[in-house]
């Protein structure tokens, strides 16, 4: 779902009229000059509606007046199982995290093993040579 508009704002905000949670992504020039965010929705229920709102990061609480409602339609079977798309994933969170623990883990082994390496081939090339 894209939000765009005009004004240059730094955020856009989508948000599902009934609940407070709402979603962020910074606002990037398009080509015809507007500057907009696409929401990844993902699974939805039908008849859902959903309004753009822009703000600036010197004020991220000051919004600006909603878009016009965009309603969603949605074709193939419901499944009552399907998540939020605006709530947060929990297990995607979780999965998230734990990638992001052991990128900065294997990086910080790498980092550390790396020095010491290289000290030891420094030390035997200079003792080949002596």
């Amino acid at each position: 779902l894209s939000c765009s508009s005009q004004s240059s704002f730094d955020i856009y905000h989508l948000s599902r009229e009934g609940e407070a949670h709402e979603l962020r992504l910074p606002a990037v020039p398009s080509i015809n000059g507007t500057f907009q965010a696409d929401f990844p929705l993902g699974p939805a229920t039908h008849g859902e509606t959903y309004r753009c709102f822009g703000s600036f990061h010197g004020s991220p609480y000051e919004w600006s007046d909603p878009s016009d409602p965009l309603p969603v339609s949605v074709t193939g079977n419901p499944s009552s199982s399907w998540p939020s798309p605006t709530e947060p994933s929990f297990k995607t969170g979780i999965a998230r995290h734990l990638h992001a623990v052991i990128r900065y883990s294997v990086a910080i082994i790498l980092f550390t093993i790396l020095p010491f390496f290289l000290l030891h081939r420094w030390c035997s090339k200079k003792k080949m040579l002596l």
